[in-house]
């Protein structure tokens, strides 16, 4: 089967972020504005290795 039509494989939208994403968006411009609300890291391992052991859950976490 050949198809002709390019175009993307899905459909783009311009809906409006729900509640959840605009506060989680709102959250990222705070942290940027005041590095000290959250923490950063400069070794990927030893993020993912905090992020996924107990004492990665904070009260960013569910």
């Amino acid at each position: 089967m050949e198809f002709s039509i390019k175009r993307i494989p899905f459909e783009i939208s311009m809906d409006v972020p729900n509640a959840e994403t605009l506060a989680a968006m709102q959250e990222v411009e705070e942290m940027k504005k005041n590095p000290s609300l959250g923490k950063a890291y400069t070794d990927v391992d030893q993020m993912m290795t905090e992020l996924l052991s107990d004492e990665g859950t904070s009260e960013y976490f569910f």
